[in-house]
């Protein structure tokens, strides 16, 4: 049984363990937000957060983001970058990943795949050229 006031980010249903651990993470990021003198440090910390407490499982860190509220579609945003720079494309969420590429497609005309490529062999040949 947690011994601390039930956080109201949390979602039920989950089990009892988990809830707990939920609990304790969005109120200890409570208590730490309320100290960020800027608006920056908040996102920082709710993303740093988010992905140590699910040991760095994109879908994970992206739900506690989401459940933990705030602004977190910019922590979500800068918590997803850091996890496809580190994870790499190919070990992100399948779902996820077809989701992004034909959404950017479909509504704004970028396709990111061949934008990817053209980046990456443009750094290729600046690299090779020094």
């Amino acid at each position: 049984e947690c011994d601390h006031m039930e956080h109201p980010d949390v979602v039920a249903g989950s089990d009892s363990l988990t809830t707990c651990k939920l609990q304790k993470a969005f109120t200890l990021l409570d208590l730490r937000n309320q100290d960020a003198p800027a608006h920056a440090q908040e996102i920082l910390l709710v993303a740093l957060t988010a992905m140590m407490y699910t040991d760095f499982k994109f879908q994970e860190c992206m739900e506690f983001i989401t459940n933990y509220g705030r602004d977190n579609d910019t922590s979500g945003a800068v918590a997803g970058a850091v996890l496809g720079a580190y994870l790499g494309f190919e070990n992100l969420p399948i779902v996820s990943r077809e989701k992004v590429l034909v959404t950017n497609k479909n509504n704004l005309s970028i396709d990111l795949e061949a934008l990817a490529l053209r980046l990456s062999n443009s750094i290729g040949q600046k690299t090779t050229e020094d």
